[in-house]
């Protein structure tokens, strides 16, 4: 005799009921995979893909169906000892509702995954969510279980409700940042390699974008830690949006009895020994010189507008075009006043 589940079994029953189980089991599996199989070869035939796109794999929903209905059909059919069937009953009462708790959770996931999947704002918080979808429906449905089991959780169920508003309470600032950050990368005003400006003056290339904060690395190589919250909150220039190419204005000042045409001819010049000294200047659009903002109080206010390939190329440029600036009005005698 053997003792299975507090019931003592004769050795012959045992052998019995172990071989109609594994019977169960490898039936079940073939029957899974012939379905499965025949539902993609279905899927190909009218031109759909069987990779889960457009039809939802099988054998997650078949094969425990087919196991329960398996097990429930099969036990049933055999002569056990009536305190044995009240056990096995049991375990099937457990099995169907589990089975049942299992499919209302592949079911809400494969929609929440449709609906995840329909743009790509949502795309880029899918996984997150279907995170928390999963951690939700697996409390939900445990205490449902335990609950059938004879375990009341009542309490239990009383004591986790306060203790969780006391941790929401001390970590409000930590689920606002989680949060913030999950709207970050659902909206993207900013991406990982985007150069910004925060209106706190931090500014800076976007290194990462975490669950709590985002870091940026200055030009000085130093690393700014933003907390998700105050950036979502915050007005950004994005440098890198629409497209990373920026103007870049240099003002210049000459004397009003200077020859304006002459100037211009050698602002454009300057931007071309520029170029040669920067790959950073872009030869499209061409340089440009405006009589903006035009009539100063010292002399003629000229812009000269090139345009650089990064937002960060954008001080290696100025300077390359004032040092330029600077050698051709030496040498054609162009003042710059300065009173």
């Amino acid at each position: 005799m053997v003792q299975v589940l507090g019931v003592s079994l004769a050795w012959p029953v045992l052998l019995k009921l172990g071989a109609a189980v594994l019977a169960v089991i490898a039936g079940s599996v073939i029957a899974a995979t012939w379905v499965e199989r025949a539902v993609a070869a279905w899927a190909r035939r009218r031109g759909l893909t069987a990779d889960g796109t457009h039809v939802i794999r099988v054998r997650r929903f078949v094969l425990p169906v087919l196991l329960i209905g398996a097990l429930h059909a099969t036990l049933g059919s055999l002569e056990l000892p009536h305190n044995l069937q009240a056990v096995i009953g049991r375990i099937l009462a457990v099995a169907n509702l589990t089975l049942t708790l299992y499919l209302i959770a592949q079911l809400s996931l494969a929609l929440l995954g449709r609906l995840t999947a329909r743009n790509e704002a949502s795309q880029r918080v899918g996984s997150q969510v279907m995170t928390m979808a999963r951690v939700t429906l697996a409390i939900v449905f445990g205490a449902l279980l335990l609950d059938n089991l004879g375990i009341h959780l009542t309490a239990l169920v009383t004591t986790l409700g306060i203790g969780s508003l006391a941790v929401a309470l001390a970590l409000q600032d930590t689920l606002g940042n989680f949060f913030a950050g999950l709207y970050l990368q659902a909206d993207r005003p900013v991406r990982v390699g985007d150069y910004v400006r925060v209106d706190t003056g931090d500014e800076g290339t976007v290194m990462h974008i975490g669950w709590r904060s985002t870091r940026l690395r200055t030009i000085t190589n130093n690393t700014v830690v933003l907390p998700n919250e105050r950036l979502s909150k915050a007005v950004v220039t994005n440098y890198s949006l629409p497209d990373p190419e920026v103007a870049v204005d240099v003002r210049v000042t000459v004397a009003y009895d200077s020859d304006l045409d002459r100037v211009e001819r050698l602002l454009a010049e300057a931007a071309r020994h520029a170029r040669a000294d920067h790959p950073g200047m872009l030869d499209d659009p061409p340089p440009a010189v405006r009589l903006i903002p035009g009539f100063g109080p010292k002399g003629l206010d000229l812009t000269l507008s090139v345009w650089v390939r990064d937002f960060r190329d954008k001080a290696g440029v100025e300077d390359a075009l004032r040092r330029h600036i600077l050698v051709h009005f030496r040498a054609e005698a162009i003042k710059i006043p300065t009173t």
